[in-house]
């Protein structure tokens, strides 16, 4: 259910840049935290969830310029940077 849950989240991104429906980034954002909340905290692909979160969260705040949503977005991506090994082939692209 977390892959699946990421993986909509991509989709309601493109509609909202595409519409500027605040709904579509609602969903987005509540998708994506839904996978972060579902994932054991040893699962391999909660760095992702966290990565694509941060970015639901980013595009909301370029929207809403709401500083408490680009907090939640570096917070989310600190925590994706710190659940990656370092010699994770990823982790020069998270940071």
């Amino acid at each position: 259910l977390p892959d699946r849950l990421s993986r909509l989240g991509a989709p309601l991104i493109c509609c909202f840049k595409r519409t500027g429906r605040l709904l579509n980034i609602a969903k987005a954002v509540s998708g994506h935290q839904r996978a972060v909340d579902l994932s054991p905290a040893d699962h391999p692909d909660l760095p992702v969830h966290l990565i694509h979160l941060g970015i639901a969260f980013t595009t909301c705040f370029r929207q809403t310029g709401r500083l408490p949503v680009i907090a939640e977005a570096v917070s989310a991506h600190h925590i994706a940077i710190d659940l990656t090994p370092e010699d994770h082939p990823e982790l020069p692209v998270r940071l």
